[in-house]
């Protein structure tokens, strides 16, 4: 069985400009407009798949991709350490805080 989306340059143009897009959301966090444009550029295409044929393995195989990549931008980097709001309230009642003379 031979694929659709695979023998399909419109296809490959379409998925590959859905991919860029999403990846530069990826990179610059701010402009959530790619991710939307990106998603609407993948679900035209696998659209325009099911159109000529193609299984639905194949297209959520396509689509596999894109959703783990634009899910990546919602994924924090790094830790972030909670600061200890009690720290100076810890240090007043054992009276090892900073007494001005």
């Amino acid at each position: 069985m031979e694929s659709v989306i695979l023998a399909t340059p419109t296809l490959w143009i379409l998925y590959l400009i859905a991919l860029v897009l999403c990846a530069g959301g990826l990179i610059n966090r701010a402009w959530y407009i790619l991710d939307f444009v990106s998603l609407a550029l993948a679900v035209g295409a696998s659209a325009y798949a099911l159109l000529l044929g193609a299984s639905l393995g194949e297209v959520a195989a396509a689509l596999m991709l894109l959703l783990a990549i634009g899910l990546m931008t919602f994924v924090p980097f790094g830790i972030k350490k909670k600061p200890d709001n009690n720290a100076r309230h810890k240090e007043s009642m054992d009276g090892t805080g900073d007494k001005k003379k």
